[in-house]
């Protein structure tokens, strides 16, 4: 089972006697059986599809999605994917209740466990003494302010551990990663930097995946636990987003960094981070993309009592 990538000028997704066909604007075709895709990603506003193919991956039970400047725009789903009333209630019952407070703390717990993973690992490998022993000082101070955290009263409390936590992890990264990709720590909006650049379509990504579990488990994704609802915000999936973007957006592209600090000056680097995070949900940690769905089920379990509490993904040493 794979993910279809689809991106470049005048691309079409076509069907024909049950497969799907992607042509391109010279006319070559590549013939696909729809049973062996988990998932559609268009990143080329150019793409034209069939009402036949949307069909088809229906039947399937393929999503689609498609991403405009490495964010997820908008989503194909089947319509027997529908979501329980049930499940929403208690999501909205939520916000006055203690899951809330909980839920919030379990998210960042799982996010500080899983950041100090990749710390970790990345520490045993470097061989020199004086990084790594800087390395093992952010470690460190990240465990401490998770420790902090456990008392914790508040939504804002629970922010502010995380953002306290957050200046110790990428000081960390940015320890690793090679100078001349200019990364001097995080930057969200209109990063100049490679490596942000890299992050920020990682972590776009991510979330079309955190998305699909989210509604696939009868959840709302605009009622959100720990982030405050604003405008078109998808607050849940940045919730549930948080303890995976560590394990599957940052370890790898610190990785690759570290290997080739030119990446993202090549030619198709987009491309190359798209493919580097499709690879690394199916490959790594016995199939990301089934622990993410799983963790948005134990959610929806756990905000409707069927289950006394949420265990966050973490990473094993």
């Amino acid at each position: 089972m794979s993910e279809l990538l689809i991106e470049g000028y005048g691309i079409c997704l076509g069907a024909r006697k049950g497969y799907l066909y992607v042509r391109t604007h010279k006319g070559e075709e590549t013939l696909i059986p729809p049973s062996t895709l988990t998932g559609v990603l268009i990143t080329s506003a150019s793409t034209r599809l069939s009402a036949k193919s949307l069909i088809i991956l229906s039947r399937f039970g393929v999503e689609l999605t498609v991403m405009h400047k490495g964010k997820p725009m908008c989503k194909v789903m089947p319509a027997t994917g529908g979501a329980a009333l049930q499940t929403k209630l208690a999501q909205i019952e939520a916000l006055n209740n203690g899951k809330r407070l909980y839920s919030a703390k379990m998210f960042i717990k799982g996010k500080l466990h899983n950041q100090r993973m990749v710390i970790r690992q990345k520490a045993r490998e470097v061989r020199n003494s004086t990084l790594m022993l800087e390395l093992e000082k952010d470690e460190a101070a990240i465990c401490h302010t998770l420790s902090l955290m456990e008392s914790s009263t508040t939504i804002d409390q629970v922010r502010a551990y995380e953002a306290n936590a957050a200046r110790n992890y990428w000081h960390a990264v940015s320890l690793m990663i090679p100078p001349q990709l200019g990364f001097g720590g995080r930057v969200v909006r209109n990063p100049k930097d490679d490596f942000n650049r890299a992050l920020n379509i990682g972590y776009g990504v991510l979330r079309a995946k955190v998305w699909s579990a989210v509604l696939l488990a009868g959840l709302d994704p605009f009622i959100g636990l720990l982030h405050m609802p604003r405008g078109r915000h998808m607050c849940l999936v940045s919730d549930l987003m948080e303890e995976f973007r560590p394990v599957v957006v940052d370890r790898p592209l610190i990785t690759y960094a570290m290997r080739d600090p030119d990446f993202m000056k090549h030619a198709g680097s987009f491309r190359k981070v798209i493919s580097l995070i499709i690879d690394t949900l199916r490959a790594n940690e016995s199939a990301l993309s089934k622990a993410i769905l799983l963790q948005a089920r134990r959610l929806a379990s756990y905000l409707r009592g069927e289950i006394d509490d949420y265990e966050p993904f973490r990473l094993k040493w």
